[in-house]
């Protein structure tokens, strides 16, 4: 029979001992220790018995999963030796330890076992996809039984997403800082932060600038902190927003964008200062410097009166209609002052102007007789004096100067009749 080494109420039936302790027999007996009580008797009735005590062992190593903890949160590093405790004890010793990954959701996706030897390693956490991940673990005893113990875990190796949709790449702003749009996701959204950098000097940087505490997947529209982009010149300007997490990786989005807070420069080539101008609406020819050139334009001040803009596209008479208005305005030998005008896409404006004179056109008059008679009838008379006589016979513009071509005609002396 066998008895229950720890508990000797707890034992079999008697069985016919035939060298050997039946394996049914064996079977009823749990783990622990176990009395073999061996019995003979004579043919006059006397028994005999003898026993041993053996241990039997049908239970595999306990293994105690101290840490990691149920759902604990790991990124793309896997969970090493100051991440995981584990304890493993056998009565019979501890012979070997294994583990194997799990894929928490899909338990057809799985590593092979590798020996486990006190953490994760990294080639095999690089196998699992972002997700519940369960973490098995293995170990045997001299008689080769097997204990098990599992964790599930997760794996988050998605970083947040945030995504600069405004200002777009190049876009060109003035001394007013620019709005931005951006787009953010994620799980365990914390701040966001943005700096300014000089896009020609790296070094060349703002501090980093919390923009929010708080966070939640979604679009931001704001505008950029008016003393950051005031630390920077005319230049190229690069805007880093950084999207950060309570636990995790973080993620970031940059954009380069032109900062112009240079005006355009126009040099007037005509008309030319105090240049004398007439009825007829003057040419004038102006020259831009500028990378960025948006819109010209153009109006004309008396020192009391403006009138509209206009805008033109390239050199050109000023329209008829500004300098019908001015000339209708003021007298000749009054000057007045044509200011031309031209603004960047950042809306820096420069402007130029040059004053020019109201002038009235000399008009042609009647040429004398050219031999000299008059219409005194050929009377003779004391001698008259010379006489000159300007003509104008042409008028032209050469450079934006009026020129004007005089012909002097002398009359002769003729004798004076008095009367």
């Amino acid at each position: 029979m066998l008895i229950n080494g720890t508990d000797n109420t707890d034992h079999t039936d008697n069985y016919t001992w035939n060298d050997e302790v039946d394996q049914f027999v064996w079977n009823q007996m749990g783990n622990g220790t176990v009395i073999i009580r061996i019995f003979a008797n004579d043919s006059i009735g006397n028994i005999g018995k003898a026993e041993v005590i053996v241990r039997k062992d049908v239970l595999g190593p306990i293994i105690i999963i101290n840490t990691p903890t149920s759902n604990e949160l790991f990124f793309s590093t896997a969970p090493d030796l100051a991440d995981c405790n584990v304890e493993f004890s056998d009565v019979n010793g501890v012979d070997d330890k294994w583990y194997m990954l799990i894929n928490g959701t899909d338990n057809t996706d799985y590593t092979d076992y590798y020996t486990w030897n006190g953490e994760v390693d990294q080639f095999i956490w690089d196998y699992m996809e972002n997700g519940t991940v369960i973490i098995r673990i293995f170990a045997n005893d001299s008689s080769d039984f097997i204990g098990m113990a599992e964790i599930t875990v997760r794996k988050d190796i998605e970083p947040p997403s945030i995504d600069i949709t405004k200002p777009a790449l190049n876009d060109i702003f003035g001394n007013a800082p620019m709005n931005f749009t951006i787009s953010v996701s994620g799980r365990n959204l914390d701040t966001i932060c943005y700096m300014l950098i000089n896009g020609t000097n790296s070094l060349d940087y703002t501090n980093n600038f919390t923009y929010s505490k708080t966070v939640t997947s979604g679009v931001i529209k704001d505008t950029i902190d008016y003393n950051l982009w005031n630390q920077f010149e005319n230049g190229t300007v690069i805007i880093r927003f950084f999207l950060n997490r309570t636990t995790g990786p973080e993620a970031f989005d940059e954009v380069i964008v032109r900062k112009d807070i240079i005006a355009p420069n126009i040099t007037i080539i005509k008309p030319i200062a105090n240049q004398s101008v007439y009825s007829s609406p003057a040419e004038f020819v102006i020259v831009v410097t500028e990378t960025n050139p948006d819109t010209m334009w153009y109006r004309l001040f008396n020192g009391t009166y403006y009138t509209n803009n206009y805008t033109f596209g390239s050199n050109e008479k000023i329209k008829q209609k500004p300098w019908g208005k001015m000339w209708n305005f003021i007298a000749f030998g009054e000057n007045f002052t044509i200011i031309f005008y031209c603004n960047d896409t950042a809306g820096n404006i420069g402007f130029a102007n040059v004053t020019v004179i109201k002038t009235q056109a000399l008009l042609e008059g009647p040429l004398p007789p050219s031999d000299g008679d008059d219409d005194d009838d050929g009377k003779k008379t004391k001698e008259e004096p010379n006489i000159v006589i300007p003509v104008v016979i042409a008028i032209g513009v050469f450079g934006g100067i009026a020129t004007v071509a005089i012909i002097v005609i002398k009359k002769k002396k003729k004798p004076y009749y008095g009367y």
